[in-house]
C-alpha cells in the first residue's frame, strides 16, 4: 500500500491531510506552550520510526522534565521535540511530540511536521503518519524546558 502521498505543500496541510488552525496559539495558550503530536502507525513502519528517530538525535539535545520525568529534548529554533514508542503493543509504531510557543507556534509546528513528513515518505514502508493537535489544558505531555 505504501504512504500516502501529499499533494499540497502548504502550511495547511501537514502531508497527511491536517488542517493547521491558526487560532489555535490564542484560543489554547497555556503559557505559550503548543503541542503536536505525530503518531506513526502501520503493517512495516519501521524504517520511518527509525528515520525519525535519527532526526530527533541529529538536533541539538538539552534536559527538561516531560510529565516530570527528566529526559533529554531535542531543540532547534523554537521547536522542542521528543520520541516515544508507541503504546499500541506493535513495535514499530512511535510517537513525537513536537512542541513550540508564541505567535509564530503554529507555522513553527508546520514547518517540523512537513519535514518529519518528508522523512516518512523518503524512509519507504506501509503505515500513516497523523498529527493531533494536543489541547493547552493536556493533563500529560507537558515539557518545561
Amino acid at each position: 500500500m505504501g504512504w500516502p502521498s501529499a499533494e499540497r505543500q502548504g502550511c495547511h496541510d501537514l502531508g497527511t491531510g491536517h488542517r493547521v488552525d491558526y487560532a489555535w496559539w490564542s484560543t489554547h495558550a497555556r503559557e505559550g506552550d503548543h503541542c503536536l503530536r505525530g503518531s506513526l502507525r502501520g503493517a512495516d513502519v519501521r524504517a520511518a520510526a527509525e528515520a525519525i528517530e535519527g532526526f530527533v538525535r541529529g538536533l541539538e539535545q538539552y534536559p527538561a522534565e516531560v510529565d516530570g520525568v527528566s529526559r533529554m529534548v531535542a531543540v532547534e529554533g523554537g521547536m522542542r521535540a521528543y520520541a516515544v514508542a508507541a503504546d499500541s503493543g506493535s513495535g514499530d509504531g512511535l510517537d513525537l511530540y513536537l512542541h513550540s510557543s508564541g505567535e509564530d507556534a503554529t507555522d513553527t509546528l508546520c514547518h517540523y511536521s512537513r519535514e518529519v513528513a518528508a522523512i516518512v515518505r523518503r524512509a519507504g514502508g506501509d503505515g500513516r503518519l497523523t498529527w493531533t493537535q494536543l489541547p493547552a489544558d493536556r493533563p500529560e505531555h507537558l515539557l518545561n524546558f
